[in-house]
């Protein structure tokens, strides 16, 4: 767990000095799954859920959203490095799913921290702290994706969108779905 925090710390305040360390690092995806991205994804699932109950919320539907969250939250990081491995041939870029994977998922870190604040309904709008993360994405883009450098702006622009699109759907599906008024 201390590993976790150090990761946390290190991405958040000297993010180009751990995207040259990430970079070296040799991370399966299912090591950087179920090593750091279940911690960070499980912290605004569970502050959602008790934030959901603490506003009255149907304690069973409140626990259907939380899960929702969980898991929309690793298929999103997960969907988006594989279409960035997709993309990346369109680019002439490197694919490599393990490098987008962990570019989604270290990125992802401040926009999910940020969701502690759904544990207290009168403070979500502090969650666009989080926004951090797209900071973050620029950096790791151009720190560890290998893409010719007449291609990076574009192939950085359309990872962009797709990442903040499913960002978006990883906040509103689980929502919708089960019927909470999460985002009030």
């Amino acid at each position: 767990m201390k590993k976790i925090w150090i990761q946390i710390k290190n991405i958040s305040m000297s993010p180009t000095a751990s995207w040259d360390d990430i970079k070296t690092q040799v991370l399966t995806e299912r090591e950087l799954l179920s090593n750091y991205l279940v911690f960070i994804a499980a912290i605004p699932a569970i502050s959602g859920l008790l934030g959901l109950i603490f506003m009255g919320e149907n304690f069973f539907r409140a626990v259907f959203w939380a899960v929702l969250f969980f898991g929309f939250a690793l298929l999103g990081v997960y969907l988006t490095a594989k279409a960035m491995n997709f993309l990346a041939t369109s680019f002439n870029a490197e694919q490599n799913t393990q490098t987008y994977f962990k570019l989604t998922a270290f990125s992802a870190t401040p926009i999910f921290l940020s969701g502690i604040f759904f544990l207290i309904p009168p403070i979500y709008g502090l969650s666009l702290l989080g926004l951090y993360g797209f900071y973050l994405f620029w950096i790791g883009f151009h720190r560890i994706v290998i893409c010719p450098r007449e291609e990076q702006f574009n192939f950085f622009f359309i990872s962009l969108i797709a990442y903040f699109l499913i960002i978006i759907l990883i906040f509103l599906l689980p929502a919708l779905i089960s019927g909470t008024a999460v985002y009030q």
